[in-house]
């Protein structure tokens, strides 16, 4: 982070001059790949950066930051083959599990709180399956109701195929069908 603070610290004194807050945009460490000319992705490296960083630039420092990134991403190493850390930058895996060396990560910040990964519960929620969608109402005819569309209720339309959406002139109706009064063209409302 040291690194980091020296590159920034210019950036935040001319944004703070002009009354501008610094928001980083990203930050993080890759857990495995290799890039030339950077630091070594690997999984204390991951640990420690983000340890480091949390106790000096989140708690101590304030700052404001997005970090990079919740979650790997396979794709994202598909677009440079030669830069194998780009899929890598998650403290879980894209299958939604926590990394092991962020399971019980535990570290003390100079404030003398201890945060840590361990009180946090990782499992993945079940989704409950779609609700199911009844069918439209039917009147004694046995035709569809009217979906009320604010178009149709307009002009007493209650009965036929209604479509839910505004024509291209904002007023007619997109369809009906059939039309209440026998007619082929849809009724204007207002």
């Amino acid at each position: 982070t040291d690194y980091l603070l020296e590159e920034i610290n210019p950036i935040e004194s001319v944004a703070a001059s002009q009354g501008k807050r610094l928001i980083m945009g990203e930050t993080g460490w890759p857990s495995d790949g290799f890039i030339s000319g950077v630091g070594i992705a690997s999984h204390e490296n991951q640990a420690q950066f983000l340890t480091d960083f949390y106790c000096r630039c989140d708690k101590e420092l304030g700052w404001e930051y997005y970090y990079f990134t919740g979650i790997d991403n396979a794709w994202r190493q598909e677009q440079d083959a030669n830069n194998t850390v780009e899929g890598n930058w998650g403290i879980i895996y894209a299958n939604l599990t926590i990394k092991p060396w962020f399971q019980d990560l535990a570290f003390t910040c100079s404030d003398g709180v201890e945060y840590s990964f361990a009180e946090i519960d990782w499992t993945i929620p079940e989704i409950a399956a779609p609700p199911t969608i009844s069918p439209a109402p039917t009147t004694a005819l046995g035709d569809e109701a009217c979906l009320a569309h604010a178009n149709c209720v307009a002009v007493d339309l209650v009965v036929g195929n209604c479509c839910p959406t505004d024509g291209a002139d904002g007023i007619r109706l997109g369809c009906c069908d059939p039309l209440t009064d026998g007619s082929s063209t849809p009724p204007t409302a207002g």
